[in-house]
């Protein structure tokens, strides 16, 4: 026989499956019986019942085969799983296995989907045994078999009176979008054959009873009622108001087929909408009207159909009843079992009957069964709440119940006030402030190697010696307690003495990078009020600001002889500046107490051996830098402090990496990657603690790394909660999106709340807001931003509790994951920078010049931030000009790599601005044309940029940004020009030429310039 004998529903199934586990869907159903059967007389029931259904086979010389299989299983899954391994290693067409267990006789039966629907292969294994015993069996004068089913199907296609079904069927093809994903789904490692991820769900008596009464005065069918509660479960984990779903509906069950056996069921293409504010009855009666119709039509589905593939890429909705029977010395009842190698993604059944059941059957690839339950409770409640209540409407039933509680991920059982946590402090080592835990570490490793830069290093008695110097000269330029140091040494030695002298003294400290600009240092000493400055050879320079802002204060007592712990816990310990968002740098103002938390918690999840290896890469100015070097000193372990070419080189950290044991090291998303491209996996895998932070983790990052059993760690924290708010430990590469953000660490708690602050149920999409120990004091000379970003909590139920709103927004998912999904506000993050697109536009508009001005982050050809201005007078404006101004405000990490001239920002329909539009604007503006190099000089450069950007080619119209560079790269490239011409480039001279070109021309007027010729 052809495909042309097969009938639609077998066209339907026995196209290739796009699962992904490369073999056929099986079929599983069990019937309980009274008592053991003689397996071949059931054998040659079967082969009788299916020789007289006539089922077309796709090979003629392929005879039907029943194989029954004798086996000691004493379960019934065992008798499910060798059965289904059995059918498809032989591959039959069906197969039975018989168990005998401790709850009973079962007998499993197997088939594979183009043969049977669950329906067709349960109605098949009771005729089978109705045969086998004698009873009631199909009346004989009824010779209708599956090939005239066919013949009928094929002829009814044909008739005119099928064209009006066709046309019917034809627009809902052509709108058909399936609906895919949930955003719970993950990647799970399976071996084919795989039973589908399952589960059922008996519904209670009151609720099944509720269900009938509710489908009886409405008039409608229980299914239809199901159906929209299963879609408005779908609706609250995907909000789209439109859900294109598959639908199978049983063939023909009139008198002349209604006997046959084999797959009679039509999968069906439906899109069903969802208004919010209409009553859950509405919805109901949609849905019933659109089954009706689709019932109506369904003979007219026609093969032209079949290409939308539509119950291979998304979810399905079906309904069955369960097949039960008594004959002569043998009764049996069906319990429905998990397919194997699942055609749809995802299929809910509605089990009719006096025992009203839900069935839920997963793609084993993307469900666990922990998501499977919960899908299953999430349609239970939707039910149970709109039967309750006539007048629910379906934005009710999305809505989260506020007595399911709150979605909180909590690493602590409480947290200790500010007293308490200080009288603890005496008697556990693990909460002393941080710069006695590194004192403890220097008279415990006097002889250990502490720090190693370069050909540098310092034992930890060493260190001591030089921080207690510092700490005198310190103390005799008047600073003390919650006074301000600014630390603007680039030597990172220097550096981290002068942090801890610091805080002998009581004092916190205050990064200052030599790269920021002039203005911007004298904004942050100005705020903080600085009252000593580390300077870059090391000399200690006083100040004396009477007009500082003041800082948030504790009040600490004041100091006398040694430092005392409880004062130091409530004392600031640093202040870092981040971009801000109401277009000023923010200045986070961190206490000791939050500090101590943070490495008791990082002691636990990242333990450090004494004498172990942590590398310190990651410049002083942002957060991450602190525990890269705080853990490591207070354990007693070796700093290895890389150059600022080397931190952030691919080739030399895995080179490092490769020679040398480390114990511990971070980096960005974005450098993993470059390492990785490098042929780095091996070498990472070989780091005992690996830290990934700063922007989101791509799963397909984390495969090289864990497939080698390396150690990856993400961590998730903003600046304000203190470094790391929590770690995810990466065992699989089984996140089809992101890798989670992990759980809290110890002190932190998690709140997943909408924007009145409630919490929302898993898998739905929320605000992160943070609470515990962790939190930052507050703001520095920002009393309004403080309060708007840390507000009271409401669950720690403590007085002075707060929790601080991150602005990211996250899901916590069935298996307890929290996910991170995107920013709420647009905050941008480049190279693990966090930018505030409203500090640098403030910069921009603060310009004379310009009148209006948006960010955007491009992708491609790299990640890198356009600035889209307009200009007051296009005739009075330059780009060069505003580039120049915004490098004496800005950092050069927060530069806008492109500047795009517009005559008006796009606006939407709302008069809002229209980002969307003004990304596809900016992405056609960089889209530069490539030109080859045109002079051996441009050709030159054009290989320096190549071998820093890690590129194979670029233009010499090509922007330095736009290609992967950022400020570091700059250094790189200065090397590299050097060693190509024998020239040494000031910094400031490569940044102002981002083109090959523009160098290029630099490069030939400097080199003219030396052998004197005269500019042209």
């Amino acid at each position: 026989m052809t495909l042309a004998s097969f009938s639609l529903q077998q066209l339907q199934a026995y196209s290739p499956s796009s699962t992904g586990l490369h073999q056929p869907e099986v079929l599983c159903t069990a019937f309980v019986l009274s008592h053991p059967i003689d397996l071949d007389a059931l054998r040659r029931a079967a082969c009788e019942t299916l020789a007289q259904a006539g089922i077309a086979l796709p090979d003629a010389g392929h005879a039907i085969a029943c194989t029954v299989l004798t086996s000691d299983a004493h379960t019934r899954d065992d008798a499910c799983v060798r059965a289904l391994e059995g059918l498809i290693g032989r591959g039959d067409l069906c197969g039975f296995e018989l168990a005998v267990s401790g709850d009973g006789v079962w007998l499993v039966a197997v088939a594979l989907s183009w043969v049977f629907d669950a329906q067709g292969l349960a109605r098949f294994v009771t005729l089978a045994l109705e045969r086998l015993t004698g009873g009631t069996t199909p009346d004989d004068t009824n010779n209708a078999s599956y090939a005239d089913y066919v013949d009928w199907q094929r002829k009814l296609a044909a008739s005119p009176e099928a064209q009006f079904g066709k046309q019917y069927w034809t627009r809902c093809a052509g709108q058909f979008r399936p609906f895919v994903d949930l955003l719970l789904e993950e990647r799970l490692d399976v071996v084919a054959p795989a039973a589908a991820a399952f589960g059922l769900r008996a519904l209670p008596d009151t609720l099944a009873r509720q269900l009938q009464a509710y489908a009886t005065r409405y008039g409608v069918a229980s299914k239809a009622i199901v159906l929209a509660a299963w879609l408005v479960v779908l609706e609250r984990l995907r909000p789209e108001q439109r859900k294109d779903i598959v639908v199978a509906m049983s063939g023909r069950d009139d008198e002349v087929f209604g006997c046959l056996v084999g797959r009679l069921a039509l999968e069906l293409p439906l899109s069903l909408r969802i208004a919010g504010r209409a009553p859950f009855v509405s919805l109901v009666k949609h849905v019933a009207e659109c089954l009706e119709e689709a019932d109506e039509w369904k003979e007219c589905y026609g093969e032209q159909h079949l290409s939308i593939d539509a119950k291979r890429n998304g979810v399905r909705f079906s309904t069955r009843t369960l097949q039960h029977g008594q004959a002569p010395g043998l009764s049996w009842c069906e319990v429905p079992c998990a397919p194997s190698n699942p055609s749809s993604r995802l299929e809910l059944s509605f089990i009719e009957g006096a025992d009203a059941t839900l069935a839920l059957y997963g793609d084993p690839t993307r469900y666990a069964a922990t998501t499977i339950g919960f899908l299953l409770d999430q349609c239970e409640t939707v039910l149970t709440r709109a039967l309750a209540d006539a007048s629910a409407t379906v934005n009710a039933l999305i809505a989260d119940d506020p007595a399911n509680g709150t979605e909180r991920v909590d690493a602590r059982s409480t947290v200790e006030c500010p007293v308490e946590g200080a009288r603890l402090a005496a008697h556990d080592p693990a909460r002393e402030p941080i710069g006695l835990r590194i004192e403890a570490a220097c008279a415990q490793h006097p002889d250990s190697i502490a720090i190693r830069h370069g050909a540098d290093s310092l034992t930890y008695a060493a260190f001591a010696h030089r921080v207690d110097a510092y700490r005198i000269v310190l103390a005799q330029s008047g600073v003390g307690v919650e006074a301000a140091v600014g630390i603007a040494t680039d030597d990172p030695i220097t550096y981290l003495v002068a942090a801890v002298a610091a805080w002998r003294v009581g004092a916190h400290f205050v990064a200052l990078a030599a790269d920021l600009p002039r203005a911007r240092i004298d904004e942050i000493v100005k705020r903080t009020g600085v009252r000593a400055i580390v300077n870059a050879d090391g000399t200690v320079h006083t100040l004396d600001f009477t007009d500082a802002q003041t800082l948030p204060r504790a009040e600490p007592p004041l100091l006398t002889g040694a430092v005392r712990r409880t004062a130091l816990l409530d004392a600031l310990a640093y202040v870092i500046f981040t971009s801000g968002t109401s277009g000023e740098p923010r200045a986070i103002a961190m206490s000791h107490r939050a500090l101590a938390n943070q490495l008791r918690a990082l002691s636990r999840r990242l333990p450090i051996a004494a004498g172990a290896v942590a590398l310190v890469r990651t410049p002083a100015t942002f957060d991450a830098s602190l525990w890269e070097w705080m853990h490591p000193l207070a354990h007693g372990a070796t700093l290895h402090v890389l150059d600022t070419g080397d931190a952030f080189s691919e080739a030399a950290l895995v080179d490092l990496m490769r020679t040398r044991p480390i114990a511990l090291a971070q980096m960005t998303p974005s450098l993993l990657s470059r390492c990785l491209r490098v042929g780095g996996a091996d070498a990472l895998a070989r780091v005992e603690h690996l830290v990934v932070g700063g922007e989101p983790l791509d799963a397909a990052l984390a495969t090289p790394i864990v497939s080698r059993m390396g150690r990856l760690v993400n961590a998730y924290g903003p600046a304000e909660t203190c470094i790391n708010a929590s770690l995810h430990l990466v065992t699989s590469d089984r996140y089809l999106r992101t890798v989670p953000i992990g759980t809290p660490l110890d002190g932190y708690a998690f709140h997943i709340l909408d924007q009145a602050l409630r919490p929302v149920s898993v898998g739905r999409t929320g605000m992160l807001c943070i609470g515990g120990e962790g939190l930052a004091r507050g703001l520095v000379g920002a009393p309004g931003a403080t309060a708007a970003s840390f507000l009271p909590d409401p669950f720690s139920g403590t007085p002075s509790g707060r929790i601080y709103v991150t602005g990211d927004l996250v899901r916590r998912l069935p298996n307890g994951d929290i996910e991170f999904v995107r920013r709420a506000d647009h905050q941008l993050k480049l190279n693990g920078v966090r930018i505030d697109s409203a500090e640098v536009v403030a910069a921009i508009t603060a310009e004379p010049s310009v009148k209006d001005a948006a960010l955007v982050m491009v992708d491609d050809p790299s990640p890198a931030l356009v600035a889209c201005v307009v200009p007051k007078s296009v005739n009075h404006f330059s780009t060069d000009t505003l580039r120049a101004a915004l490098r004496m405000k800005l950092p050069s990490s927060m530069c806008p790599a492109k500047f795009v001239v517009l005559e008006a920002l796009p606006l939407d329909r709302h008069g809002k601005l229209d980002r969307r539009a003004l990304h596809e604007r900016a992405a056609t503006a960089i889209d530069v044309a490539y030109v080859a190099p045109r002079t051996e000089t441009e050709r030159r450069v054009a290989q320096c940029w190549c071998a820093v950007l890690d590129v194979e080619r670029v233009g010499v119209h090509d922007n330095f940004f736009l290609n992967g560079g950022h400020s570091l790269s700059f250094g790189w490239l200065i090397v590299a020009l050097r060693e190509t011409f024998g020239i040494q480039l000031p910094l400031s001279s490569v940044i102002s030429a981002p083109s090959v070109a523009a160098l290029a021309a630099r490069i030939d007027a400097l080199r003219d310039e030396e052998n004197g010729v005269a500019p042209a």
